[in-house]
């Protein structure tokens, strides 16, 4: 009689384990991506956003990218003026505020009493993303539109790579109203950079040198001050979004990395990186300590500028978006939440302003 034939339970056991396993595998980046921010869009065009908040003579700023709409705040009295896609104010150095638009050759403006002034108009064929009024005119940078035009791509990011020109024109005086030409820009060419819909560019300015940070090229050029001539470029990590000067530095926070790293002025050596948190979408100095805020997961990141070092994480519910100092209270736009709260020295809450409930049209 001979005897069964045994069957070979392994193999499926572990093909079972593979499964479960690969499952797991599936779910963790499943919450990763939760995790790192990809639904924050999401939340902020349901409750209507609030990009990036800014000081005025009187009282604070707001934009509102998916409401179209700049919130001027004074006294908890909450204006609202429409704006199509707004992406940045800029304060103009008289009290009011330029505001720069998603994909538009247009810049418009909100008077130092919160009435809209007369919009300054590029040729068609530019987007302008950052303005960098002083004492004697203001700079404007931008570039010419290119695929990201395309109204079929109806999406936020292109990760294709394409070539531009960019360009700076310095305005003697103000900014002026009205049609305006590029006669006298400085362009620079074959700048290769992702294509995206809202460029998030920084002008900044020491006393004898210029600093465009690019977060489409992910680069700095530092320019002599006339801007007609590259003293400098280093490579920045993916998507940078905020820059400030600090020192004899220069410190770039990228959003999509989630790094925050120094460059020398001088030269545009790499001081230090260190890796955050991929969510960061604003940075100020504070107290001579960086604060960022990284709003994918609800905190924020109190950073020594000196030697690169977290000091402090801060929980703060609601999308933490827009940063600034009032006084000596800090002031942050809650980005899902539509709320600015103010927090003092120890990050403690003073107060609080509901942006949904004081609006006015």
């Amino acid at each position: 009689m001979s005897e069964p034939v045994k069957r070979n339970t392994r193999r499926p056991q572990v093909g079972r384990l593979l499964f479960c396993l690969a499952l797991v595998m599936f779910a963790l980046s499943l919450w990763r991506a939760h995790d790192t921010g990809m639904n924050v869009w999401s939340h902020a065009r349901r409750y209507g956003g609030l990009q990036q908040l800014i000081q005025t003579s009187d009282g604070l700023a707001a934009v509102q990218l998916y409401r179209d709409r700049v919130l001027w705040i004074q006294n908890s009295r909450v204006d609202g003026l429409s704006f199509e896609r707004p992406m940045r104010l800029v304060p103009d150095g008289e009290g009011g505020v330029y505001v720069l638009g998603m994909l538009s050759s247009k810049v418009g403006r909100i008077l130092p009493d919160g009435v809209r002034g007369n919009d300054t108009v590029f040729p068609a064929n530019y987007c302008i993303t950052a303005l960098l009024p002083e004492d004697d005119g203001v700079w404007a940078a931008g570039y010419r539109l290119g695929l990201a035009e395309d109204e079929a791509k109806d999406i936020f990011y292109f990760p294709e790579y394409h070539k531009h020109e960019w360009f700076l024109q310095w305005f003697p005086g103000k900014l002026p109203s009205g049609e305006v030409r590029l006669r006298d820009a400085i362009r620079f060419e074959d700048e290769v950079w992702h294509e995206e819909t809202a460029g998030n560019w920084h002008l900044l300015a020491t006393h004898d040198r210029l600093l465009v940070v690019n977060d489409q090229a992910e680069s700095i050029h530092c320019l002599t001050r006339s801007g007609d001539h590259v003293i400098w470029r280093a490579a920045t990590k993916k998507r940078p979004v905020a820059a400030v000067r600090w020192g004899d530095r220069l410190i770039v926070a990228s959003g999509q990395s989630g790094v925050v790293e120094a460059f020398r002025l001088d030269n545009g050596g790499h001081l230090w990186s260190m890796n955050v948190a991929t969510g960061l979408v604003d940075m100020i100095v504070a107290d001579n300590v960086l604060i960022a805020a990284d709003r994918a997961h609800d905190q924020l990141i109190v950073i020594d500028p000196l030697e690169g070092k977290v000091v402090r994480e801060v929980d703060l519910a609601g999308g933490p978006h827009g940063l600034l100092l009032d006084g000596g209270n800090l002031v942050i736009g809650l980005d899902s939440a539509n709320r600015l709260v103010w927090l003092n020295r120890k990050f403690k809450t003073e107060k609080q302003l509901d942006l949904a409930a004081e609006v006015r049209p």
